[in-house]
């Protein structure tokens, strides 16, 4: 694993441990709007490192578990069983995932998308826009130079954003947990990781 990942993959561990007590409590009371936040921090904050390092399947699951714990928070589903249980199952097959990869074993993924499904959402697949048989578009590719001392600014300062952006919905998460910024927050953090994964992407052009 390279270094990146290997620090996504512990950290991700590290939140779940953090986060297991908060999701056994919302299990068993589902107004347990304490738990209900705990939760819904662990799986925002996986999402936006999976998404910055580009992990479809890790941001697949946060982003399902993420609506829906952001859906239960703003009171705008009923919170059955069903629904919790959903969730939940969610947010586990990231800590399985995690154990299996650091474990160097397989995991299968078949039955993941239903999963997400399974609460009411239609997972993300970033290759779904892919139009089957079309011919491809023709484009100019058009190129610029950086300075590799101003694209390594770049990239610090990008980091230091997402960084800054994680702990401002965390806070605005704990201080004011029905906002009406919240959505907008967690819409920025999307923007931003996009952002993140180009820069990313930039970054191991060869030149």
């Amino acid at each position: 694993m390279t270094d990146l990942f290997s620090e996504f993959i512990a950290d991700l561990r590290e939140g779940f441990e953090r986060a297991a007590p908060s999701l056994a409590l919302w299990v068993n009371n589902p107004q347990d709007r304490a738990a209900l936040d705990a939760v819904f921090r662990f799986a925002h904050t996986v999402r936006g490192n999976a998404g910055f390092l580009d992990l479809e399947r890790f941001e697949r699951l946060c982003d399902g578990a993420e609506r829906g714990l952001a859906q239960a928070r703003a009171g705008q589903v009923p919170v059955m069983p069903d629904f919790v249980a959903g969730v939940a199952a969610l947010v586990e097959r990231l800590g399985t995932l995690a154990d299996a990869v650091e474990a160097g074993v397989g995991l299968s993924d078949a039955d993941e998308p239903d999963m997400v499904r399974a609460i009411g959402f239609e997972p993300i697949d970033k290759r779904r826009d892919e139009k089957q048989g079309a011919a491809p578009v023709q484009r100019r590719t058009r190129t610029v130079r950086i300075p590799t001392e101003q694209f390594e600014l770049l990239a610090t300062s990008m980091e230091e954003v997402e960084a800054g952006q994680r702990e401002l919905l965390e806070l605005m998460s704990f201080v004011e947990p029905n906002s009406p910024m919240l959505p907008a927050i967690t819409e920025l953090s999307t923007r931003i990781a996009s952002m993140a994964r180009a820069l990313t992407a930039s970054s191991q052009q060869l030149v």
